[in-house]
């Protein structure tokens, strides 16, 4: 039972591990987007 028991734990932790790693990539997406938005507003008042 206590190796059936690992196995879910080890299994929750891979889950959690993914997880992590998806929403750190769609904040890295989202903090590029922005940056890029952030510019693109300067660049048009600029030379408006």
């Amino acid at each position: 039972m206590n190796e059936q028991s690992d196995h879910i734990v080890s299994s929750f932790d891979d889950d959690i591990a993914s997880i992590r790693m998806s929403v750190i990539k769609m904040a890295t997406l989202v903090e590029e987007q922005y940056s890029f938005f952030i510019i693109l507003l300067i660049r048009v008042r600029f030379y408006s």
